[in-house]
């Protein structure tokens, strides 16, 4: 069981140069913003630092700080704890919860949350960066001497056309699913941050550098680097559209590593924001062996003759599939009971209603299934989405006649005490009439 305290009080301090922080248990963390469109507040920004912690003993502290660089007349940026937080974002399926501390699986999220606040100027070819570089780093396999090393969790504003950044006119992305829990050595990894954008830029992925001190990169051992953070001999990958982290584990893969991935945000085809995640993978051995869910490609009804997990209709067409994960292994002779969860902008908020909730109507719904779904050995659900020219992006600033929705559907097995889970993107691309 864990016993360090969780000190963001200290680790702002540290940042403020006006003392020393203790380690802290850090499962990930990323920094974004908001445009603000209305009200009194419009054209301000609003930040947010996400926080992730491997559970320990609870914290009081409910302020963090982020520094601005190159930012006018701007240094640091005051952020208080958001109503309702921290929160339990421990797997549920097995049962346990913060309290129980398990090493990689207890996990608590907390949300800070910025004033509105006015930026003016044009940023610089390097950006407007707002970090927050709180110590210490837990000691993981990949880096060395990570322990000594302070985490750096940074994003960064880009100049638009030469725009000043008052009034605002871009939201950066943000990741919507929690840092992975911990894994069996042995399992396959595949892993999405689902990172949205609520304006729709067009978003792309790449491993990057661990920070430490002094913002320069952490030197990594032996046999490891930004691009290949995870053990050999099997290779880690990063899908540069989607996301997507895929990495087969062996036997011999069991510890903690730094993973650090970044997104980038681009709009008319002109770098708007970069945001960077920091984060651990933690594989342990298991008693009894357990493989992922399999995900195999949707079954297509609309269009008809689609094929794989990428399809590009005409506004107007009906998208329609059945998609299918399966988990044949037995646990004391019985099938496993299955979970999928469902996350997307362009979601009905309660997948139901084509009317309800999602960034441009009509919305994907999914037929008589409200997730989490549960079944043994399969879970299955039908989606439905009928496009129109809502989904052409008309207004984005340079006239683009496309847009690509990303769907993400996470299947997860009940395996205890670390269960399976598989993560499959399913994306949607809109398009105008044919130039004939």
């Amino acid at each position: 069981m864990m016993t360090k305290v969780l000190s963001f009080l200290l680790a702002a301090s540290l940042m403020l140069g006006m003392g020393e922080a203790q380690a802290e248990h850090f499962a990930g963390a990323e920094i974004y913003w908001e445009c603000l469109t209305s009200g009194q507040d419009a054209g301000k920004f609003k930040f947010f630092v996400l926080v992730y912690t491997e559970c320990s003993v609870p914290t009081s502290v409910s302020v963090l700080h982020l520094e601005a660089l190159n930012v006018p007349n701007l240094w640091i940026i005051p952020l208080a704890i958001a109503a309702g937080y921290p929160q339990d974002a421990t797997p549920s399926e097995c049962g346990f919860t913060c309290a129980d501390q398990v090493l990689g699986i207890s996990m608590e999220k907390y949300l800070f949350e910025s004033e509105p606040i006015t930026i003016t100027g044009t940023p610089p070819a390097d950006g407007y960066t707002f970090y927050w570089n709180p110590c210490c780093r837990i000691a993981t396999d990949n880096l060395v001497s990570s322990a000594f090393e302070t985490t750096y969790f940074a994003a960064t504003m880009y100049s638009f056309n030469g725009q000043d950044v008052f009034p605002c006119y871009d939201s950066s992305p943000q990741f919507a699913e929690p840092p992975i829990s911990a894994q069996c050595a042995g399992y396959q990894v595949r892993y999405n941050g689902n990172a949205i954008d609520t304006d729709l830029d067009s978003l792309s992925y790449e491993l990057t550098d661990a920070i430490g001190n002094n913002g320069i990169p952490v030197t990594y051992a032996s046999g490891f680097s930004a691009t290949q953070p995870l053990p050999p001999p099997s290779l880690t990958s990063l899908d540069p559209t989607t996301g997507q982290i895929s990495y087969d584990s062996d036997l011999n893969t069991a510890g903690r590593y730094t993973v650090v991935t970044a997104v980038n945000s681009w709009k008319c085809g002109q770098l708007v924001s970069r945001s960077i995640r920091d984060m651990n993978f933690i594989f342990t051995a298991c008693s009894e062996p357990n493989n992922i869910p399999q995900v195999p490609p949707p079954t297509w009804n609309s269009p008809v003759g689609a094929t794989g997990f990428d399809v590009t209709v005409q506004a107007g067409d009906l998208v329609s599939f059945t998609l299918e994960g399966v988990d044949t292994d037995l646990i004391n002779n019985s099938l496993q009971t299955m979970e999928l969860t469902a996350e997307g902008v362009q979601f009905s908020s309660d997948f139901l209603d084509p009317n309800l909730g999602c960034l441009n109507a009509p919305c994907a719904t999914l037929t008589n299934s409200t997730p989490p779904i549960s079944d043994v050995g399969s879970v299955s659900t039908e989606f439905n989405w009928q496009t129109s020219c809502n989904h052409l992006g008309l207004n984005d600033q340079c006239g683009s006649l496309t847009n690509t929705y990303n769907f993400l559907f996470k299947f997860r097995d009940d395996h205890c005490p670390v269960s399976g889970s598989n993560t499959v993107n399913v994306a949607v691309t809109v398009v105008g009439d044919p130039i004939l």
